[in-house]
């Protein structure tokens, strides 16, 4: 993750995951382990908080 993060521009990947969680309704591991368990996905809506 800490890798996405730097790729992303974040310097900190505690920040990246807080702000992914924001846009996703889940963490990036909670992310991970629905896709793993092929569990559905939460709907994101189109708005996007600009902050």
């Amino acid at each position: 993750m800490q890798q996405i993060a730097e790729s992303l521009g974040f310097e900190d990947a505690a920040y990246f995951s807080r702000f992914y969680r924001k846009q996703t309704q889940l963490t990036p591991t909670e992310f991970r382990e629905r896709v793993r368990s092929h569990q559905p996905l939460p709907t994101v809506g189109t708005s996007v908080d600009s902050h």
